[in-house]
């Protein structure tokens, strides 16, 4: 079976491959887009919005809980204030991340205003602090993966790809690592942390095949649909769409809490069967989008922070669903895309007040 699992695997990546190079073949004129705006501070502005929701959300769940309350573990466990808008609960929660991620390009734009400037460090520490005793991989690996690049840059070209090469394969050891490492420093678990990862959504992509040769399938309507779960499971805050992510099923049909993790292979062979390697080119559309996302950035400094998502979704893709490894990077990206792609063109704001 492992030879058929390999074979198999093998494919589907040499078929994502394969799609990405189509893809990136196709020459596609990628123009920066860009919104003409007459508000001269724009992006600052936006930023403000972002920085003053996030420390709303904390200031009103401190004052509500306690810092001892607030800082207890883990709010998706729990009811937070604004627990009962679960949409809007994560998405402030993404704001968090977001907000760490552009304080570099803050900094370097608007770091002269002192008080904002203030405010941002102070909920920037109160954030990160959050994120760190709550286990919040999904926030921080990508904020580590962004200082990290940055870190990096400042290098000569050898040993940036070095550093790189030693950062890509060590940093998510010591994520997950550190995610988990609350069960183990008592030095009372019979589990050591290899062991429980492989019982758990660390469960490696042999095994998940296993499961998948032993009868697991999705209750799907149509072949590919676990693919348009992003828009699902979106709907379903609205409508009952009846939709169920992959990941889910996969915890019902092994009667756990939490699923026994994903990867790419699994859910292809789910949706499509013995045409597996159609969910490659999906696969390969959303890697080349993060590249052409990232070739039409304004800045060095834009596309790191673009490039750090990229790394975060191809290291979730192969842990979580499609569902949760597209919304949990593109919560970020599209928030931080609504920064950027502002533009205060000073010279026709110009003409316009010669016109008049």
């Amino acid at each position: 079976m492992y030879i058929t699992f390999l074979f198999d695997n093998s494919i589907f990546w040499f078929c994502t491959i394969l799609s990405c190079a189509v893809f990136l073949r196709l020459d596609l004129k990628i123009k920066r887009l860009r919104i003409d705006c007459k508000i001269k501070n724009i992006k600052f502005i936006i930023i403000c919005f972002y920085l003053f929701c996030v420390l709303f959300y904390e200031a009103l769940n401190i004052a509500t809980l306690g810092i001892g309350g607030f800082y207890s573990g883990c709010h998706y466990c729990g009811p937070p204030v604004l627990g009962g808008f679960g949409l809007l609960s994560v998405i402030i929660f993404d704001l968090g991340t977001v907000l760490v991620l552009l304080f570099p390009f803050y900094y370097i734009n608007y770091g002269k205003r002192k008080l904002i400037t203030s405010l941002y460090i102070l909920t920037i520490v109160l954030t990160l602090v959050y994120f760190y005793v709550g286990s919040y991989r999904n926030q921080l690996l990508p904020i580590v993966f962004c200082y990290s690049v940055i870190f990096f840059y400042r290098f000569s070209e050898i040993k940036r790809k070095i550093y790189y090469t030693i950062f890509l394969m060590a940093s998510p050891v010591a994520a997950i690592s550190m995610a988990f490492f609350h069960y183990f420093e008592s030095g009372d678990s019979k589990y050591t942390l290899l062991t429980y990862f492989s019982k758990n959504e660390f469960f490696s992509n042999y095994n998940n095949f296993i499961i998948y040769n032993n009868g697991f399938r999705l209750d799907l309507p149509f072949s590919g649909a676990s693919y348009l779960g992003p828009l699902l499971y979106r709907l379903n805050s609205f409508i009952d769409t009846g939709f169920s992510t992959s990941a889910s099923q996969m915890a019902r049909y092994m009667r756990t809490g939490i699923g026994y993790g994903f990867s790419p292979l699994l859910e292809s062979l789910l949706n499509f069967g013995d045409y597996f390697f159609l969910a490659s080119i999906i696969i390969g559309l959303v890697i080349c989008s993060f590249k052409w996302i990232i070739d039409s950035s304004e800045s060095d400094l834009t596309a790191i922070i673009y490039f750090s998502l990229f790394i975060f979704y191809i290291f979730n893709i192969n842990r979580v669903d499609f569902t949760a490894a597209f919304n949990v990077t593109f919560h970020k990206l599209i928030l931080i895309f609504i920064v950027m792609v502002f533009k205060y063109d000073k010279n026709k704001n110009i003409s316009s007040y010669n016109s008049i």
